[in-house]
């Protein structure tokens, strides 16, 4: 038995949310072509949005751990300056992009727009507060326990394998593409 978050629409919904407000170059950071099966799942719901949406990806490999992701990110962001919107594997390595991409004068969300996953409870308190995909892990544990308790009352049932969907938290750090912005301004004769 399991219970698993489904990390590949989840993924899916966050990069289809930066698409919906007209970033076309988006990049993918804090994952590996053999990252653990969830991040791989990430990518995976990442790649399905941008190829559906006709979109280039662009890859911003790291191992998922803000320590990674602070080395990398300045390297990316200087290599990549037409990225408008980065979708980050969780909500630690894109917080860490947050920093980094404000200490090279970028502005979020207005040059940059960054959407996590997990919800942290320090998502909200970034500045600005960070746009990510909730799980709900607490009802992941509370189902896992009752599958568990129906396991032992019934251990030759067949297997079961919840998929938890995730709720997409939209919060500051996303806002519509630059370019887009300039698009709706402009008066029409």
């Amino acid at each position: 038995d399991a219970v698993v978050s489904d990390n590949l629409a989840g993924a899916f919904i966050a990069t289809n949310h930066l698409i919906a407000q007209g970033h076309h170059r988006i990049a993918i950071f804090g994952s590996q072509p053999q990252a653990f099966p969830s991040i791989a799942e990430r990518r995976a719901g990442y790649l399905k949005a941008m190829t559906e949406a006709g979109l280039a990806p662009c890859f911003w490999d790291c191992a998922l751990w803000p320590d990674a992701a602070a080395k990398a990110a300045p390297a990316y962001l200087a290599a990549h300056p037409q990225i408008t919107a980065v979708f980050a594997c969780n909500d630690a390595v894109a917080i860490t992009l947050l920093r980094v991409a404000q200490e090279q004068h970028r502005l979020i969300p207005s040059d940059l727009s960054v959407i996590g996953f997990d919800n942290i409870e320090f998502a909200q308190h970034t500045n600005p507060p960070l746009s990510t995909m909730r799980v709900d892990k607490t009802g992941m544990g509370r189902l896992a326990a009752q599958l568990l308790l129906n396991r032992i009352e019934f251990p030759a049932t067949a297997p079961v394998r919840a998929l938890i969907h995730p709720q997409m938290i939209p919060r500051q750090s996303v806002a519509a593409c630059p370019e887009k912005a300039m698009r709706l301004a402009v008066p029409k004769l």
